[in-house]
């Protein structure tokens, strides 16, 4: 069973949950406890308010009479006594005619000091507010007759003491009921949601993936949601447990049928292999074949020259059948022709003695180690033999150049080499014969080449070069002419196999091959090899 990664990146869903719940309590007790502390200052200053209405109330009468018989130590008293009350912060008294006739304690006209800033002018300490009551005189059988005003200020000072008192209080209680929150939301999501969800995981853990199991929780029972998720859970196993047997079914019906199928397979890819194998031997007869009837054709020439230099040296001896040659009866001047007779006699059986020598190299397929070859003799005689094989324009009119740098004895498989040789040459001279026809038929003048190169290539290998101006290789189709199968000639004039036989040849010579081309102007082998291809096997 695969093992479920552990990533202590992640937040526990009780966490977060009380998290979240935390904060939304958090912010809306704040908002609360503002709400709260803005009716308490109204309550307090409403309280001051009533409080001075009574203070007012009670020395209205007594400062009334006072202010009317002009007893300033009286009135000096009542409003020293009226300073003494908690909510007074100053007192003043204002004759008719506006004038301060006495004034005491904290006053607008002495501390007011203004404040752009709205909220902090309401909650400012400095901030006071008034409270007037106008004096009057009672008059008997005239009326009231007002004699003064008095004012009584108060201020956010007062209230701000007193509140600091509630406000301590408020949050505090505030404080406690977040944390007794927490803690009872961190014992239930404990409890009822991340314990039994633990469980969940555990079990789940231990499942069996070849064989799993329904899952049986207690906590389950308890808590609809894990409930429903242990349910579904065991839902999902029974379907997954049924669509594992109609799969098991299914594997088992097409592995039947894939067996009969290999079976199948492998008999067409022995069909395959031998009809392969087939094709590659008849190719491989087309090419001793080819081979062979050029030699014919190479050995004739050298052939003539020997029945012809004994018949000349017959005549010259002056040789008859049954009689002994009388050297006495032989002229100096046929002594002296003797030996050239001679010479071209033994060069052209040395000629098919090479030729002979080379066929059998190439012919002979039981060699199972490389064999030492003459490269320029053995590319030569090839070369002659394709040449003189073909009943083609292109093979009797193209000028063939051998470059040699010196003679280079080289090991290799000889009747693998030397199909690759006839497999390239071919290709040559069928470029350069179809080249012959379409010039021909436009009337344009062309010299039908074919170049081989051989010379050293660094300290141990060997460079073998055919180069021919033909029609070329289109771009196209450079990548696929190597691949089995592949022939761009007519149907009946290739099978396909000819380059690939001759790559798979490079390749067992553990040698490489580049081609170079350029449609309409020339195709270049390269062929690299080893010189000395006994020590890779």
């Amino acid at each position: 069973m695969e093992k479920i990664e552990e990533n202590n990146s992640r937040i526990s869903i009780s966490f977060e949950v009380i998290r979240y719940i935390t904060l939304y309590y958090f912010s809306i007790a704040v908002l609360l406890t503002i709400i709260q502390i803005i009716m308490e200052y109204n309550d307090i200053r409403q309280n001051i308010s009533s409080s001075i209405q009574e203070i007012t109330s009670s020395f209205n009468e007594s400062l009334t009479n006072s202010l009317w018989e002009f007893n300033d130590t009286q009135t000096h008293t009542i409003l020293t006594g009226i300073l003494e009350s908690p909510s007074v912060m100053g007192v003043r008294l204002v004759g008719i005619d506006g004038r301060t006739i006495v004034q005491l304690g904290q006053t607008i006209e002495e501390n007011y000091k203004p404040i752009d800033n709205i909220f902090l002018k309401y909650v400012s300490p400095q901030r006071l507010f008034s409270f007037e009551k106008v004096l009057s005189k009672n008059l008997n059988g005239s009326g009231q007759e007002v004699i003064g005003s008095l004012y009584i200020y108060s201020g956010n000072k007062i209230i701000l003491d007193q509140l600091s008192r509630i406000i301590f209080y408020i949050l505090i209680n505030s404080i406690l009921k977040t944390i007794s929150l927490w803690t009872i939301l961190m014992l239930f999501f404990n409890r009822r949601i991340k314990r039994p969800l633990n469980s969940l995981v555990s079990r789940i853990k231990t499942i069996n993936p070849q064989n799993p199991e329904s899952i049986d929780i207690k906590e389950a029972k308890n808590t609809e949601e894990i409930y429903q998720i242990v349910t579904s859970f065991n839902n999902l196993i029974r379907e997954l447990k049924n669509y594992k047997e109609v799969l098991e079914a299914i594997i088992e019906n097409k592995t039947e049928l894939l067996k009969e199928k290999n079976i199948e397979v492998r008999t067409l890819i022995n069909k395959l292999e031998n009809a392969q194998g087939q094709i590659i031997n008849q190719e491989k007869l087309n090419s001793l074949g080819l081979v062979s009837a050029g030699i014919a054709h190479e050995l004739k020439n050298p052939l003539n020259i020997s029945k012809n230099s004994s018949l000349i040296l017959k005549e010259i001896l002056n040789i008859e059948a049954d009689k002994q040659i009388n050297i006495k009866d032989i002229t100096q001047e046929q002594l002296n022709r003797a030996p050239d007779v001679l010479k071209m006699l033994l060069e052209s059986n040395a000629r098919m003695e090479s030729i002979i020598k080379n066929m059998l190299l190439q012919s002979r397929t039981e060699y199972t180690k490389p064999t030492e070859v003459n490269l320029a003799s053995f590319v030569t005689m090839n070369l002659r033999a394709v040449q003189k094989s073909l009943k083609t324009k292109a093979s009797s009119s193209t000028k063939t150049t051998i470059h040699i740098d010196e003679d280079i004895i080289i090991k290799v498989f000889p009747n693998e080499l030397g199909r690759l040789l006839v497999n390239l040459y071919e290709n040559s001279f069928y470029a350069i014969e179809e080249k012959i026809l379409k010039l021909t038929e436009s009337n344009q003048e062309y010299t039908p080449e074919l170049i081989t190169t051989i010379k050293r290539y660094g300290s141990n290998k060997v460079l073998l070069i055919i180069h021919d101006n033909g029609i070329g290789i289109p771009q196209e189709i450079r990548q696929k002419i190597l691949e089995p199968f592949f022939t761009t000639k007519p149907t009946g004039l290739g099978t396909g196999l000819g380059l690939y036989l001759s790559y798979e040849i490079v390749k067992k010579h553990y040698g490489d091959i580049v081609i170079n081309s350029e449609e309409n102007i020339y195709t270049e082998f390269q062929i690299t090899l080893p010189l000395d291809l006994e020590k890779y096997y």
